[in-house]
């Protein structure tokens, strides 16, 4: 690697480790993914095949660490005793598109650069790493807490949200990240809703049933009686 002075043969190189995989040693992959991937690609121009290059070099770099386990394949739907076998599906995804994290998401390497393609790359490019993160989050090994695990997407989500109002306002709502900025915002927002969508049954509208933890709140409640001809009472009180 070190001998490769030319660009275009370092992107060749990282285009083609994904197809090696398989026979790449521990040592080698460790390499490929933690020192060639995350030092040499540019996120800003990251490509779909560059983004699909370090997917595959992140969930194999993972898998082998420990950090990233296939999750439980869904059970199939009940079959009526008249209908026929379907075929097997060609290019059916492989073991490794369905992982859980066996850790806390926050502490994989290679996050950040994730959310970094989210926040920078081209738009195509940022849509393509949206499902990834959905899977880390949504539901991840039966140890870890859900509600902390997937309150730690809704905080990063919030945060990035966040930044992008604190530049809308430094600039004055224009200049010309105007648009971009407005992009990143729905690719944020149509995350949320993957991520939503994701939780499934658990999500409800009730805060206590809710799949991450929300807020204590204390109500209290004063009943006054007052005669029928008598001043109306006072309005509720709430209070946290």
């Amino acid at each position: 690697w070190g001998s490769m002075r030319d660009r275009a043969e370092r992107r060749e190189l990282l285009l083609w480790l994904p197809s090696a995989l398989p026979s790449l040693a521990p040592e080698a992959l460790e390499v490929a993914f933690a020192t060639v991937a995350l030092r040499e690609l540019q996120w800003e121009t990251l490509s779909l095949r560059e983004y699909a290059a370090f997917e595959a070099l992140f969930r194999r770099y993972h898998v082998g660490k420990g950090t990233l386990r296939p999750a439980e394949a869904p059970p199939p739907p009940p079959r009526r005793w008249r209908a026929r076998r379907a075929p097997a599906e060609v290019g059916e995804p492989a073991e490794l598109s369905r992982l859980s994290p066996d850790v806390m998401p926050s502490t994989l390497v290679g996050i950040d650069a994730v959310w970094r393609i989210v926040a920078s790359a081209p738009e195509s490019t940022s849509r393509a790493a949206l499902p990834l993160l959905v899977q880390l989050y949504a539901k991840p090994a039966a140890h870890l807490d859900l509600a902390t695990v997937r309150q730690e997407l809704l905080t990063s989500l919030f945060h990035a949200l966040a930044s992008l109002s604190n530049r809308s306002r430094a600039e004055g709502g224009g200049g010309g990240g105007a648009a971009d900025r407005e992009l990143r915002a729905l690719l944020l927002l149509d995350l949320l809703d993957s991520f939503l969508a994701a939780c499934g049954e658990s999500r409800k509208l009730a805060p206590h049933r809710a799949s991450w933890r929300g807020l204590t709140l204390r109500l209290h409640v004063s009943v006054v009686t007052e005669p029928a001809d008598g001043p109306p009472p006072p309005p509720p009180r709430f209070s946290p």
